[in-house]
């Protein structure tokens, strides 16, 4: 009994990562279809919402220190290098080893796990543009629509199947 229901739990997990897979190669089919001779690096104008202290004194007299949201937009390069991109392929192995090892097969905390993991190859990118970016401002300032986008944008057509 408790074989079959071990199977069980490893043909849903099987499951589950195909689905997942299919689901993010279905989300980056959109995407264009680049001839090799084409230059494709751009760069990307990024809205993004940071903090700077600011100084105030409050009812009382008090002198205190808020934080103030204000936009910035950031210039990043979509140029991806080769060690990034081998970077993020074994980092999203190693994620799903360790999803399965834990034994998760929902779909949907599959999902969930990719999308926490998927800030740190758009890091790694967003890193070759702004040296100073830490993983845990990075991860402040965007939103997950943002990150999941990014993520996307600078992997989805290196991770296609070619067609022939």
């Amino acid at each position: 009994m408790i074989d079959t229901a071990a199977n069980t739990n490893q043909d849903l997990l099987s499951q589950a990562l195909e689905d997942s897979d299919r689901s993010i190669a279905a989300a980056m089919t959109i995407l264009d279809a680049v001839n090799l001779d084409e230059v494709t690096v751009e760069e990307l104008k990024i809205a993004v919402i940071e903090h700077r202290p600011e100084a105030y004194t409050d009812e009382g007299g008090v002198e205190r220190t808020r934080n103030r949201s204000y936009v910035r937009h950031a210039y990043i390069s979509t140029h991806v290098p080769n060690r990034v991109f081998n970077q993020m392929i074994a980092g999203r192995a190693q994620l799903l080893k360790d999803l399965k090892r834990r034994g998760i097969a929902d779909k949907a905390e599959i999902q969930l796990e990719q999308a926490k993991w998927a800030i740190n190859p758009v890091w790694w990118v967003w890193k070759l543009s702004e040296e100073d970016m830490t993983l845990e401002r990075l991860d402040a300032i965007l939103s997950g629509m943002q990150t999941q986008k990014l993520f996307l944008r600078f992997f989805a057509d290196r991770t296609l199947p070619q067609k022939k």
